[in-house]
């Protein structure tokens, strides 16, 4: 057993409650918790700030329980920035990607037109569907690839 079913296991008959925040919208929880909907409308401010989403979008039930269970020097519910703001702990990504040979492409020129795809050496089944993600087209027109690609991009 892994340390996830671990956990889950010891949360017992309250490990629905720990899917429910993880993957329902804040509203669908506040409704289930609260009637008055004064209260609900602000504790849903927890639920989207910083998010940019809404309250009725799944997960954001999750973004509701980091605001309000976390605590910043003793004060429960507190939370912060680091120094330097948010775009510091991007610029600490980037550094560290890059020092380990990650290619990072921004600015103009450089939204991906077309995924292109290969054939993954690594899938040891015979028969299986290799074929896998492996570079970008930008719209300036350079092609690159690369052995993993990590997108933010939605389906």
């Amino acid at each position: 057993m892994g340390p996830l079913a671990r956990a889950l296991a010891q949360l017992g008959g309250e490990a629905p409650l720990l899917y429910d925040f993880l993957t329902q919208p804040a509203s669908r929880m506040l409704d289930r918790w609260f009637e008055n909907d004064a209260l609900k409308a602000t504790l849903a401010t927890d639920a989207v700030i910083g998010a940019m989403t809404a309250p009725s979008v799944p997960g954001s039930a999750y973004v509701l329980l980091h605001h309000v269970m976390g605590e910043w020097e003793g004060r429960q519910g507190a939370w912060t920035v680091p120094e330097g703001g948010m775009g510091a702990v991007a610029a600490a990504l980037a550094s560290a990607a890059r020092r380990r040979g990650a290619i990072l492409v921004g600015g103009e020129g450089a939204s991906v037109e077309r995924l292109l795809f290969g054939t993954s050496s690594s899938s040891s089944s015979p028969g299986a569907d290799n074929t896998c993600v492996s570079g970008v087209r930008l719209s300036s027109g350079r092609e690159l690839t690369a052995p993993l690609v990590i997108s933010t991009a939605a389906p």
